[in-house]
């Protein structure tokens, strides 16, 4: 199973950092300074529930296509970022894609830009 993390800061830093030190097809969405440290040095998670450890993603760009297509993309930013957030990974949802993205436990509505971003085709499909 291909899983992504969008986002590699605090949260996305230790949901990706978990997923990558056990889970061998873990990719991150990431830009800048971060991608760069990744890339050279993985990215070290200190954490008192996980312990502490440098963790190695299979992938880190900031380019999602290529990352290619996800089965599981967790997208871990603020909510005045979302839309472009999902924009930006649109390239790795798979077209079959039917489940609603979530933000803090609360479903996005379906008719939104965040989902609209996601999903082009909706806006002129709706049974997408």
């Amino acid at each position: 199973m291909k899983i992504a993390v969008f986002g590699i800061g605090g949260v996305g830093g230790i949901v990706g950092g978990a997923l990558a030190k056990d889970h061998p097809e873990t990719y991150f969405y990431v830009r800048g300074d971060n991608l760069d440290a990744i890339r050279r040095n993985g990215l070290k998670v200190e954490s008192a529930v996980f312990g502490d450890f440098t963790a190695r993603p299979k992938l880190a760009s900031d380019k999602a296509g290529e990352l290619g297509v996800m089965d599981v993309i967790f997208v871990c930013c603020k909510g005045y970022s979302l839309k472009a957030a999902c924009e930006a990974i649109s390239p790795m949802v798979r077209p079959d894609r039917r489940d609603p993205p979530a933000q803090r436990s609360r479903r996005l509505r379906p008719d939104g830009a965040a989902a609209a971003a996601l999903h082009p085709r909706r806006r002129h499909d709706p049974h997408l």
